[in-house]
């Protein structure tokens, strides 16, 4: 097999240089990435006696896997918890050598077929990377019953945390579609992401082709994202060229933002952000802010300038109403006093009514001031409503003096209305409400 070869030329290479390869010897065992020493800590050593039942001795087979450590993996596939597999997996194969780690590796593919093996391998596969790129890649890409795509991302974080130039060539080689490259870059980019951001940024911006470049920029800000503040990030982007790339950045940095920090987002944004991004980034701002606290988000989009306020508040009335329904958003409205700058929301709220409450929609849809904002609203509350329910939308529209001409004559309705007065055709405890401007608006039952 390939990753034996390659293996076979590290050993030789080895001994040519006189360098040990899993060699120890009194009370500690090899580092092995230097070919130094180093103490068995305590949380190794308690570990090992966890999954062991002994302590870790001297390793009295420096060129392969003791029958202590093939116990320690075997019973470490036994836990249920994946997290404390993960970790365990780590600190295990952070201490072996190259040979005992391709050891572990063949020992644990060979073990009965079970889900915690594919996180142990990858384990072993990163540190196999750090020790030696192309021989972790090659055993990789052998094992293919046993997700060798996770393995082979695993093998390229470890060969990036020691040879990030080599482990990205190693990938930009060999084309195998966006998703699958996307992810092996992203692998490399999470191993360089806390020890060298400026370097895997440089590494990202590179890619020639823009759908990979823009996948691997993504996999950066996420990253960073999770580690480092919003404002260090920010200033990643601002080292880049002017693009559309980087604006999707600065949007894609303003929403995780706003999730746990709203008002220093919307800060950064109205008092460093041009336009036309500004316009974009507060939209974005406004809708993550709405899943955390949408009255806090509603008010604070009013005070937004007002050649950009609209587009807020319509984005933030849009965000409350998929994720909470009408009925606390008419709720809202029936405690405030209604402005020109509230006609969004209620434009927003009586055309998402129109689907399951179309009189009620009606009603929000006729609260609108602007007679041509309020003729388009009747007409779309309408239109929803002839198609869902035709018999019903037709009665109404003829009981309608006030409905739009032009709808009417689209649906072969005289101008005059067939009744004197419309009747009522909301249930009755729809039909009251508080009163804003003109206009007694629905209280909508919860869950509306």
């Amino acid at each position: 097999m390939a990753w034996l070869v390659s293996l076979g030329i590290c050993f030789v290479l080895g001994a040519l240089l006189g360098i040990p390869l899993g060699r120890s010897g009194g009370s500690v065992i090899s580092n092995h990435l230097d070919g130094g020493t180093a103490p068995v800590d305590a949380e190794l050593n308690a570990l090992f006696v966890r999954y062991t039942g002994s302590a870790l001795l001297p390793q009295s087979d420096p060129g392969g896997l003791p029958d202590a450590w093939k116990l320690a993996w075997k019973n470490l596939l036994r836990v249920e918890d994946p997290n404390e597999r993960a970790y365990v997996a780590g600190r295990f194969a952070g201490v072996l050598s190259l040979s005992q780690i391709a050891d572990a590796a063949v020992y644990i593919s060979g073990l009965p077929r079970a889900s915690p093996q594919e996180e142990a391998l990858s384990a072993v596969c990163r540190r196999w990377g750090e020790l030696d790129g192309r021989s972790a890649l090659a055993f990789a890409a052998d094992t293919v019953d046993i997700g060798h795509e996770v393995l082979l991302q695993a093998a390229l974080a470890g060969w990036a945390a020691r040879d990030p130039k080599a482990a990205w060539q190693w990938v930009l080689d060999r084309p195998v579609g966006r998703g699958t490259e996307s992810a092996r870059y992203a692998a490399i980019l999470r191993s360089l992401a806390s020890k060298d951001p400026d370097y895997a940024l440089g590494l990202a911006a590179s890619l020639p082709f823009a759908a990979l470049r823009e996948d691997a920029l993504m996999a950066f800000a996420r990253q960073q994202l999770e580690q480092a503040p919003p404002q260090r990030v920010i200033n990643y982007w601002q080292e880049l060229p002017p693009s559309p790339q980087r604006d999707t950045l600065y949007k894609f940095t303003a929403e995780r933002w706003a999730r746990y920090d709203p008002l220093a987002a919307s800060t950064w944004v109205t008092t460093e952000v041009a336009q036309p991004l500004r316009n974009s980034l507060l939209v974005s701002v406004a809708q993550s802010w709405v899943q955390t606290n949408p009255r806090q988000a509603m008010k604070w989009a009013f005070t937004v300038d007002a050649s950009e306020q609209a587009d807020v508040v319509t984005a933030t009335s849009l965000a409350w109403l998929e994720q909470e329904g009408p009925s606390p958003i008419a709720k809202w409205l029936n405690t405030e006093k209604r402005t020109a700058a509230h006609e969004p929301i209620i434009n927003a709220l009586a055309l998402t009514l129109a689907d399951t409450n179309p009189p009620a929609a009606l009603t929000w849809a006729r609260a609108l001031h602007n007679s041509d904002n309020r003729d388009y609203a009747v007409t779309a509350v309408y239109k929803k409503w002839l198609q869902a329910q035709p018999d019903a939308a037709l009665m109404a529209l003829y009981a309608d003096s006030g409905a739009p001409a032009e709808l009417r004559a689209q649906v072969g309705i005289a101008t005059q209305p067939v009744y004197a007065s419309p009747p009522s055709t909301l249930p009755a405890e729809e039909n009251s409400g508080d009163v804003i401007g003109e206009v007694a608006l629905p209280t909508l039952p919860d869950g509306e």
